[in-house]
């Protein structure tokens, strides 16, 4: 036996009613299952296309918010990761990336920029011409409004010169709830 089969043989057997409960569906009191009048948190898992690049030196959007949208329904607490690759057409240029969320209309790829920071700065300086770094970073919006939907987007500065990009992205978008 497993050492994660014998975890949850010892689970079931200490809890018979945990038998019961299948992924987010346990009985009411059992293994921190929620009662039928709790609302249930909003999730998103998309995969967006690929935006344009940019040469901008001061950064514009990419345009994920129109497919990356969730809107809050219980806690207003939003755990959010994206992941992908961060590249440049050029060896010696630099690529930053940075993290935003908003209300309201999300911005298209090209946009400039808007929204709240969510993360720090990724700066990439990269060693080959076309080259691409993998990324992923998680942050918490911890008072998003419950009812207003809120979008979530990257934008992206390259060195002025040389196109910058972001492929192969994903984002995963959870509230939060007790």
């Amino acid at each position: 036996m497993t050492r994660w089969a014998a975890l949850i043989a010892a689970l079931l057997a200490a809890s018979p009613a945990a038998a019961q409960c299948l992924g987010f569906q346990c009985p009411p009191g059992v293994l921190g299952a929620r009662t039928s009048g709790d609302t249930p948190g909003a999730t998103l898992v998309v995969s967006p296309a690929n935006p344009t690049g940019t040469a901008s030196a001061v950064g514009l959007m990419m345009g994920f918010g129109g497919q990356a949208t969730i809107t809050p329904k219980s806690t207003g607490k939003v755990l959010v990761t994206m992941s992908g690759a961060v590249g440049n057409a050029l060896s010696t240029a630099t690529t930053t990336l940075y993290l935003y969320t908003g209300t309201g209309t999300a911005p298209a790829n090209g946009a400039a920029v808007t929204g709240t920071q969510r993360t720090t700065t990724l700066t990439t300086r990269f060693v080959c011409n076309g080259c691409y770094t993998p990324y992923s970073t998680t942050f918490l919006v911890a008072n998003a409004a419950l009812g207003t939907p809120l979008w979530i987007d990257a934008a992206l500065k390259s060195d002025g010169t040389n196109i910058g990009s972001i492929v192969s992205n994903f984002i995963t978008v959870a509230e939060i709830v007790p």
